[in-house]
């Protein structure tokens, strides 16, 4: 039973096991019955809410995009139970294309376009789900994919919070070569940076 305010995937072993079955290559279907057994296996009950999702590869605003971003968005919905919750899984490193965006963005500091198409995404995923203000918007990644959360995070305030494991950080002139695309200005980038630094990563 979750409690009051308590997440629905609250625990860090189930998120874990989210992370990794994006890699696997599971259509929606597979996904949502493969959400549902884990739930069961890791709380010993049934999954407490509907679940909906939505796969970059659908996304209009991704379309034509050079990035190489992938993801998943998973909207967890029960009016009943008071759940209203989106996932954001974020892929890692999967192929050339990616490593070549991590030596240009996480060595260099000079590509965001991941981080851009993670921010469209998460726009789209939130459009499609008719998710509000009140919804949670929770990222979850590994590698590459914590700087996408990361770095959109900073930038756009995208999520709510962010969850990785062995990520791959946000390189400060990512933010500091694009802070006038985002209307910030020198202070700006040094107090969001800072204030990210010292923000425990849920």
């Amino acid at each position: 039973m979750i409690s009051m305010g308590e997440e629905v995937l609250h625990s860090r072993e189930i998120k874990l096991r989210l992370i990794d079955m994006e890699y696997q290559g599971l259509s929606g279907e597979e996904l949502k019955k493969e959400i549902q057994r884990l739930y069961v296996e890791e709380y010993g009950e049934k999954l407490p809410a509907d679940i909906d999702i939505f796969s970059s590869s659908e996304a209009n605003s991704l379309e034509g995009g050079k990035s190489g971003y992938d993801g998943t968005a998973i909207h967890f919905k029960s009016k009943e139970n008071g759940i209203d919750e989106v996932y954001i899984i974020s892929q890692g490193s999967q192929g050339g294309e990616d490593w070549e965006y991590n030596i240009k963005a996480m060595l260099a500091g000079q590509d965001i376009g991941q981080a851009e198409a993670t921010d469209k995404f998460v726009s789209e995923a939130k459009k499609r789900f008719g998710a509000g203000d009140s919804t949670s918007m929770i990222g979850l990644s590994h590698s590459l994919a914590h700087n996408n959360n990361t770095t959109a995070h900073l930038l756009y305030d995208t999520f709510d919070q962010v969850y990785s494991v062995n990520g791959a950080q946000t390189n400060f002139y990512q933010i500091y070569n694009n802070k006038k695309a985002v209307g910030l200005d020198r202070t700006g980038v040094f107090f969001r940076f800072d204030l990210f630094r010292r923000t425990t990563l849920q």
